[in-house]
């Protein structure tokens, strides 16, 4: 598996698609700055550009960017009709789908890091007010900790449009408004159990609603996302190999 992951990040150094996670990164870094310029009119805090930029992340920019190129990197062994070449290896096709999931993961911390690195030279850059050790301890926590989590929420939907040709992008277009009813439903009942704000009760989320968030109810979110993206790998990937 180890072999097959380090193929899989060489492969996913050459993808020109990677360039739309950074993209979208630093688009949401620009949107939270002007949103915290508008409403601040004067000093902008280090908490609250860290809020904004975790709200854009999660219900804008990570769903739709996480599904597509997710579901690209599955979907291009078929788009360059290289997938026979990989089981003649031979290798099950189910093995390189765990080791293009766990490449995404990964992927997806990197995202995280670069998120972090841009949020942090940013606050200094505009001298915001309470920026220090330990709210920038809690900018790398909370930013890894909804990456993650978000990633598990949509990984489903990667697996699921992921099985047929040219389907991923029906997958993304459904990330997309995972993302937008998200916005709906983060201060309602649903914010634990909703795929991309399972993570807000986990950080803490200031912008959250203290009635609803449940720290239980999310980690019990997350095993069911991932044990429905366990069925749909069974069931799609795995099942007809045995």
């Amino acid at each position: 598996m180890f072999q097959i992951i380090r193929c899989e990040l060489k492969k996913l150094k050459r993808l020109k698609i990677l360039s739309v996670g950074i993209i979208s990164i630093v688009l949401s870094h620009v949107i939270s700055i002007m949103q915290q310029t508008v409403k601040s009119q004067g000093k902008i805090f280090f908490s609250n550009l860290l809020d904004m930029n975790i709200w854009n992340n999660v219900t804008i920019i990570l769903p739709f960017t996480l599904t597509l190129i997710g579901g690209y990197i599955i979907n291009k062994e078929q788009i360059e009709d290289t997938q026979k070449n990989i089981l003649v290896v031979p290798i099950k096709w189910s093995r390189v789908i765990e080791a293009k999931m766990i490449t995404m993961l990964i992927y997806s911390l990197f995202l995280a890091l670069l998120n972090i690195i841009i949020l942090i030279c940013t606050g200094f850059i505009l001298q915001c007010s309470g920026i220090n050790r330990n709210t920038i301890i809690e900018a790398i926590t909370s930013l890894v900790i909804m990456q993650v989590c978000t990633y598990i929420g949509v990984l489903p939907i990667i697996l699921f449009f992921s099985k047929s040709r040219g389907k991923y992008i029906w997958g993304t277009l459904f990330s997309m408004i995972v993302g937008v009813i998200g916005v709906f439903i983060s201060n309602g009942k649903l914010v634990n159990w909703h795929p991309i704000t399972t993570g807000f009760s986990i950080i803490s989320y200031r912008m959250g609603n203290d009635l609803y968030l449940n720290k239980v109810y999310s980690f019990v979110a997350i095993i069911i996302y991932i044990m429905l993206s366990g069925i749909i790998y069974i069931f799609y990937y795995k099942r007809n190999e045995d």
